[in-house]
């Protein structure tokens, strides 16, 4: 008898779950507002745009923080929902934050490298962030590829940088941990920028996805499980909405990055210039913290972990947290340890 009542309650839990995920799917998942910190956009130049983030509570710090996503992906991501922010975090801990949002580029924009980015957009975005706060340095945060853009602008405008934060950033490329890094030494990135122009968004988005083949079936199965979790459901769309909303990159940003960075390591080689330009790394002496995710399989510890050595900082410190890549971001893990240490840290030095 126990059995057959055991059996009945597992059938109408499962019914009702999947009753729950059929409706989802024919409403298109619940309505979720994302990026809700209070901000306004301060600054546009050519497709990017610059938003400010005021600081919260009593103690405010001096220094205006700029926080480079990479440009692959949506900034939003560090401003995902409320609990789950890195920007309502690092604003509560008294620091000014600007966000730097590189637009969408089009056809014509498919032969600007990485010299453009660097010296043009970024460039020009810092001087607004001093502009707009009247210092003359600011606290520089670049999270992936927007870490190892902003070690690259460190170097070559070092008299404009107070404290250095990478979060997760590519810089030793020549591992063999992780397949992401294997197939990135193999991807003929001229003929993708030569058949489109600026790298759709849609193929760096599949290239991720086919690290893991099963990773939509692990959704599905924590869907299903967590389908009665209002809190759950919020967070996994919001998500799903983030993953799906792709950013292409210009042909030769592209190919200038794969190429220098993955394929031939020229940081680490020290051979990267941009422009006439040589990079010293060493130039770099400002405090720098290394932000690092132990289960990362986008960006390995291992690539992240030597930045530190190439630099002239004598004011250094890692934090690393248990989680994957984008789990820095937003995950509770993160948001209760790594995020609350790392504002104390920028606002130590600001």
């Amino acid at each position: 008898m126990e059995i057959i009542e055991d059996a009945i309650k597992l059938t109408m839990d499962h019914t009702d779950r999947m009753c729950r995920m059929g409706s989802l799917a024919l409403e298109g998942g619940p309505s979720i507002k994302i990026a809700q910190t209070e901000g306004e956009i301060v600054h546009r130049r050519y497709r990017a745009s610059l938003r400010h983030y005021k600081a919260q509570g009593s103690q405010k710090s001096a220094t205006p923080l700029l926080l480079v996503y990479a440009m692959v992906n949506k900034p939003y991501i560090l401003d995902l929902l409320p609990g789950r922010s890195v920007i309502e975090s690092l604003t509560g801990r008294g620091l000014d934050v600007y966000l730097l949002d590189w637009g969408k580029p089009i056809r014509s924009d498919a032969d600007r490298g990485m010299e453009f980015h660097l010296n043009a957009v970024l460039d020009d975005v810092v001087d607004a962030v001093r502009d707009l706060s009247g210092r003359d340095r600011i606290s520089l945060m670049g999270y992936c590829m927007g870490g190892t853009l902003s070690i690259i602008y460190a170097a070559l405008h070092p008299e404009k940088i107070k404290n250095l934060i990478t979060v997760a950033s590519p810089f030793d490329c020549s591992g063999s941990e992780g397949l992401l890094f294997q197939w990135s030494r193999e991807i003929p990135v001229h003929e993708v920028a030569e058949t489109y122009g600026n790298c759709p968004g849609w193929l760096l988005a599949s290239s991720f996805l086919c690290l893991d083949p099963l990773i939509n079936a692990g959704k599905a199965e924590s869907l299903y499980k967590g389908i009665r979790d209002n809190s759950f459901l919020e967070l996994f769309f919001a998500m799903e909405r983030w993953i799906n909303d792709t950013v292409d990159l210009p042909g030769r940003m592209y190919t200038e990055y794969m190429q220098w960075c993955f394929q031939k390591n020229l940081l680490v080689e020290k051979a990267m210039k941009i422009g006439d330009r040589h990079v010293d790394l060493s130039a770099i002496t400002v405090p720098y913290l290394n932000i690092i995710a132990d289960q990362d399989t986008s960006v390995p510890p291992s690539s992240s972990e030597p930045i530190g050595s190439y630099l002239g900082s004598k004011d250094q410190k890692v934090l690393r947290c248990p989680v994957g890549h984008i789990g820095l971001a937003v995950s509770g893990k993160a948001h209760k340890k790594l995020w609350p240490e790392a504002g104390a840290w920028i606002a130590d030095r600001s």
